[in-house]
């Protein structure tokens, strides 16, 4: 069986967002699969070191050739610029390969599916970015939806499947609009022998990974920004590869974090791959309720909150019994985000 997955390692060269895609691949070869990564956006490109966005291909293509040499997946990629230049290993027999595709994946929706994709047996959409996808679909099939929404709609349309991290989707607490599209709850693959449980050392140090918008300036000493007790490090130092950003949450005592207004708001069962992974290394959790705890249990290694008094009760509970909420933290990833776990459950939606 040939699995082509899609994502945007290139576009986005940076860790956490390597490992969202990567488990993919690497978790469908652990069950038996043949896979390879194609990139195809059509979009201009992030560049970290500059920061900025730009059609230069060099960094991104760069990185995919040390990633994905570093996971063993050297020989298995393509990557498609935004002047519509191949690289990659793959990229010269690409024509060969996608007819004989059994399933194509496109993570984030992130490929611009050509019609040469399109002969692959299962074509799959998976959001995991829930609410901007339903809503911007309850749009484009509403009246008087522009010709931009409308061709949204087709091209997600084209696919066989569709998968959403909304794993609370059609429930009656959620918001969500459902249709059009038959949904299938998933969630993020964590491939667990990337994920080591790393010796727990205090104090405990809470922390994440994410974009902060604040309305206060920072305070800055020495080389270290303070933001309302928090202490806050450039994005580039902690995410400039995949192993830098497994050391970040290794040395991390535990995650504290807050979701997007459409998450909670909507009540979409939503949970981060990020704390999927701080999970997955043995580091208890502490983030806010969305709707995931009729699905994933809440309690040590896990902590759900709706408010500010909830919150604090869990961040203490973490502390005093830290050793311990560090093993639960590591038996939830196994229990329920394994990747052979996680996909076999997909694929026997799809029916393959």
């Amino acid at each position: 069986m040939l699995a082509i997955v899609t994502g945007l390692i290139g576009s986005y060269p940076l860790g956490g967002m390597t490992f969202h895609y990567i488990q993919y691949l690497l978790g469908l070869q652990a069950l038996g699969w043949k896979v390879v990564y194609l990139e195809d956006t059509g979009r201009w490109l992030y560049d970290p070191c500059r920061p900025t966005f730009t059609n230069d291909p060099r960094y991104a293509v760069s990185y995919l050739e040390r990633t994905m040499t570093h996971f063993g997946l050297g020989d298995s990629w393509c990557f498609r610029d935004p002047g519509d230049r191949w690289h990659g290993p793959v990229a010269g027999n690409l024509g060969e390969i996608l007819p004989r595709v059994d399933l194509f994946l496109n993570v984030s929706g992130s490929c611009w599916l050509r019609p040469e994709y399109r002969s692959a047996r299962k074509l799959v959409y998976i959001d995991t970015d829930p609410g901007y996808t339903h809503f911007k679909l309850a749009q484009a099939t509403g009246d008087g939806a522009d010709a931009d929404l409308r061709y949204s709609f087709e091209r997600m349309a084209e696919h066989d499947f569709h998968a959403t991290f909304a794993e609370n989707i059609e429930a009656d607490d959620c918001s969500l609009p459902a249709g059009p599209f038959r949904w299938i709850p998933t969630r993020q693959p964590i491939v667990l022998d990337l994920w080591r449980l790393q010796p727990p050392t205090r104090p405990v140090r809470f922390s994440t990974i994410l974009s902060w918008n604040h309305y206060a300036e920072p305070l800055q000493h020495g080389d270290t920004v303070f933001w309302r007790g928090w202490g806050l490090r450039s994005a580039a130092s902690v995410t400039s590869s995949p192993q830098e950003y497994q050391r970040y949450i290794a040395s991390s005592g535990a995650e504290f974090s807050v979701a997007k207004d459409v998450y909670t708001i909507t009540r979409s069962g939503w949970f981060s791959e990020r704390t999927a992974c701080y999970l997955a290394s043995g580091r208890p959790a502490v983030v806010q309720n969305i709707g995931f705890t009729k699905y994933l249990p809440q309690g040590s290694g896990l902590h759900a909150f709706c408010d500010p008094d909830e919150a604090v009760d869990a961040i203490r509970s973490v502390q005093a019994n830290f050793e311990h909420e560090c093993r639960e933290a590591k038996r939830i990833a196994e229990r329920h985000f394994d990747a052979a776990t996680v996909l076999t459950n997909l694929l026997t939606a799809l029916r393959l």
